[in-house]
């Protein structure tokens, strides 16, 4: 995207840029750079504006940048931006998952108590085998009850 740049005032300021997106990049560089008036680009401002590299390249200046540069600052910036679309994808997937999560566990509670009345009608017991795994599972299930109620802080649990 090569726009603005072209046109330049007696100061050295680019002109009127058409392409809005070209503009929004240049203003977020703007934001982040140390010195916008700095005739070296920014590597750390253009690693965070671009949200690292994409495809191997940088939002504004690819090619006039030096790629190592800019990857140097990979491990100065603490940590990636969060793209709001994805969190707001996994919220609703994690909820999803959460949601079946309970419907199975419904149907496995429906399931283990026709097989034990099934049981009981036909007047024996369980194979001790069958009860002991069932023990097994139960004390499973409460300890990451257990674990995710610490983990969480929640007075509920």
């Amino acid at each position: 995207m090569k726009s603005g740049y072209k046109i330049v005032d007696s100061t050295g300021r680019s002109g009127p840029i058409p392409s809005q997106k070209a503009q929004r990049r240049l203003d977020d560089y703007k934001e982040l750079a140390s010195d916008e008036n700095s005739h070296e680009l920014d590597g750390k401002a253009l690693y965070t504006m671009g949200r690292g590299m994409k495809h191997g390249r940088v939002p504004i200046g690819d090619g006039a940048v030096d790629k190592e540069t800019i990857l140097v600052h990979r491990l100065s910036v603490p940590f990636k931006p969060v793209n709001p679309d994805d969190y707001e994808r996994v919220i609703k997937e994690n909820e999803q998952l959460k949601q079946t999560n309970q419907i199975l566990h419904d149907e496995n509670g429906v399931n283990r108590a026709l097989i034990m009345a099934m049981y009981a009608d036909f007047g024996k017991e369980p194979p001790a085998e069958l009860l002991s795994h069932l023990e097994n599972i139960d004390a499973r299930r409460q300890q990451n009850a257990n674990m995710s109620c610490s983990s969480e802080q929640v007075a509920s649990c």
